[in-house]
């Protein structure tokens, strides 16, 4: 660079008006990014300085030369070098022993991956967080949010290029792709864009848009179990607890919850908490009251059919008095829906004395925007009726798809996922199957559903037809 008061453009992007929205950087103290639109084109890598005249409001912003690419990554590297530092000193920081094992060992790659979302932050690149719709998903990606402003804020960042997605899904779509890539394509930038995905992905289904992708890097935090032949060649990171002596129990909430603590000093540990409590996991306390009162209500506001706001979600999070009114509204609506399935719930014995209880969502009472959707009620079913009748396995069936919950005290016994790909190998009209061995879903040909389901229960043991 000519002089250190000078700007290194890292991020154009064209905006209607036919201005360009420019990302810059600088070594200068207190002065590390800003943002300017301008008629002008500037291109990557120009070195600009800003002559401001202050009587006439007008900055004239002037082009003083070019640098390479390498140099501008070495200017970027000093401008987050303490950071890296920061970054690199920290240690796993859980109460549990056991979470703490699986941090220890995927720490290193965790690390690499912070690095790399502040390097977007700090040059402009943009960044696309997709987080599954349920209590972990959105408590990772509620987590991050609040990490990442504070990290803004600390660093004078007034804004970044951040856009933030809900996926109503467990696959990531061709669709999803291309919406991705309109976003994408709006941009140049200096660092490659990201997209960050959060507690899906790990599917069949995802395999045709992670053939597509270009132009942008894919990190995935997922906890998903990882079925034969899935192909990562076209994930640039792939980090789940299973590829480190991990498993499900390891929540991708959880795990987007460490990358949170390594980007700022922010607590995090109440939505951490959380996502263990809304997946059931092992290691969740139950006894953690605020925690679960995140839990669910996260799993109600990602459960209705309005518009997903993080901001929102993060205000209502973060009030003590709107979260206890959401909880005991969330709570209340959740037990009515309840208590009209129990009436309409069938049950049956199957192998070795497994309960199995089975319902058809038609049944369930929706009050309100079409609350609850049928994956978490599923949960929150399975959860009342282990209650009342003991460990048993809860299915829940509704147009083309067919919910599992099973009991914690049954999962060793049943392998639910290994079970579930014997079957869709066996049945024609099963289109998919996947999710954990304590929760689990079928995709099939919604017209067969009854001899489907038939097929499935003699599956698990049970001689009687519904």
């Amino acid at each position: 660079m000519k002089s250190k008061d000078n700007y290194i453009i890292t991020s154009i992007k064209k905006i209607y008006n036919r201005d360009y929205l420019y990302t810059a950087v600088s070594e200068k103290p207190n002065a590390m990014q800003i943002m300017f639109d301008e008629k002008n084109k500037f291109e990557l890598y120009d070195e600009i300085n800003f002559n401001l005249d202050v009587k006439k409001e007008n900055k004239n912003i002037v082009k003083e030369g070019k640098i390479d690419r390498k140099e501008c990554n070495n200017i970027i590297d000093i401008i987050i070098s303490e950071d890296i530092k920061r970054i690199n000193s920290i240690a796993p920081s859980s109460k549990n022993e056991e979470l703490n094992k699986v941090t220890e060992k995927l720490l290193p790659e965790l690390k690499n991956v912070v690095i790399r979302i502040i390097k977007n932050i700090s040059t402009g690149a943009p960044i696309i967080v997709r987080f599954h719709n349920d209590s972990d998903g959105c408590s990772g990606a509620l987590a991050l949010y609040k990490s990442l402003n504070n990290f803004m804020n600390r660093k004078n960042i007034s804004s970044a290029h951040i856009f933030w997605r809900i996926n109503k899904s467990i696959a990531y779509s061709v669709d999803a792709l291309y919406e991705d890539k309109i976003i994408i394509n709006q941009y140049n930038s200096s660092e490659k864009p990201l997209l960050l995905i959060i507690d899906f992905g790990t599917a069949e289904e995802s395999i045709d848009a992670l053939n597509l992708k270009k132009d942008f890097d894919i990190i995935m935090l997922d906890h998903h179990p990882i079925f034969d032949n899935f192909q990562t060649k076209n994930i640039d990171v792939y980090i789940n607890p299973w590829n480190y002596n991990g498993d499900s129990n390891y929540t991708a909430g959880f795990l987007a919850g460490v990358a949170a603590e390594l980007i700022s000093d922010v607590n995090v540990k109440p939505l951490m908490d959380a996502s263990l409590i809304g997946d059931h996991s092992i290691y969740c306390d139950l006894k953690n009251k605020n925690a679960e009162k995140i839990s669910v209500v996260l799993d109600y506001i990602t459960g209705k059919k309005q518009n997903f706001s993080i901001e929102n979600t993060l205000k209502i999070i973060d009030d003590t008095d709107i979260l206890e009114k959401n909880f005991k509204h969330s709570t209340q609506l959740f037990e009515s829906a309840i208590s009209s399935a129990l009436k309409h719930i069938k049950r049956y014995k199957g192998a070795e004395g497994i309960l199995i209880f089975v319902l058809d969502f038609n049944h369930v009472e929706r009050i309100e925007d079409d609350f609850p959707l049928p994956g978490r009620f599923s949960s929150k079913l399975h959860d009342k009726i282990e209650e009342l009748n003991g460990p048993n396995l809860t299915i829940v069936h509704y147009g083309s798809f067919i919910s599992l919950r099973l009991s914690n005290a049954l999962v060793d016994k049943f392998n639910m996922l290994k079970k579930l790909d014997e079957f869709k190998i066996t049945n024609e009209y099963v289109y998919s199957a996947g999710g954990h061995n304590a929760a689990a879903s079928i995709k099939i040909n919604k017209e067969y559903i009854k001899p489907v389901l038939n097929s499935l229960l003699n599956f698990f043991g049970v001689n009687n037809k519904i």
